[in-house]
């Protein structure tokens, strides 16, 4: 496995390999159905293309044949960047993916990264983590978020937020040391009905938000 900094022309191949990994086996996205069988999300196919070409973002590659393993998608988090609290709350009419886009914010609201870190004005954001299930490998999550991370430092951040919608990607920036800023359960973020909006299975329960200091 090799990784790499991904740019614009490896987009469409970014965007084909998250269709068969993160836009259906994320949490979120498969609880609330986001993505019809077969089919794609456009507003989810948008976010991924505004931020590949970031100059921030990695992919893993198989060493014998350079087929994508995993890819990391990152940019940069400014405390303009935080969410204001009328974006974080689900309504009536809103799409799936405005619905997966309001709990976000509410974990990024209410564990604004900065009021942690009141001396960093810059950060590094984790925007999506996925491997390739069809290549089976073990380690392609942790290696890329390593390399992020020495991307960080090689570019002068001295801090990295990951927001964590499910238990297994928190389980890797955990073992990497990040600490956690706080917990939204799923059964407490709630939608007009007065109803949890997302039910994901076990052990995907909550977001969590992590941040790591970098010396």
């Amino acid at each position: 496995m090799r990784v790499e900094a991904v740019t614009a022309k490896d987009t469409d191949a970014i965007i084909d390999m998250l269709k068969k990994s993160f836009f259906i086996l994320e949490p979120l996205n498969s609880s609330i159905g986001l993505v019809p069988e077969g089919g794609s999300s456009p507003e989810l196919e948008e976010y991924c293309r505004v931020v590949v070409p970031t100059g921030l973002s990695l992919c893993a590659r198989d060493e014998h044949d350079g087929a994508l393993e995993g890819v990391i998608l990152n940019a940069i988090l400014t405390p303009a960047d935080i969410p204001a609290p009328e974006t974080a709350r689900v309504r009536d009419g809103d799409s799936k993916f405005d619905k997966i886009m309001a709990v976000n914010h509410a974990a990024e609201a209410a564990m604004n990264v900065f009021a942690a870190h009141p001396d960093v004005r810059e950060a590094l954001d984790v925007k999506i983590l996925a491997t390739d299930p069809d290549r089976g490998k073990k380690g392609v999550a942790s290696e890329l978020m390593k390399h992020t991370l020495d991307l960080a430092r090689a570019r002068g951040l001295r801090l990295v937020r990951c927001v964590c919608s499910g238990a297994y990607s928190a389980r890797v920036v955990e073992r990497l040391g990040f600490l956690k800023l706080g917990t939204l359960p799923y059964n407490e973020f709630l939608g007009p009905d007065g109803r949890p909006v997302f039910s994901p299975p076990a052990p995907h329960l909550a977001m969590t938000v992590w941040a790591l200091r970098l010396s």
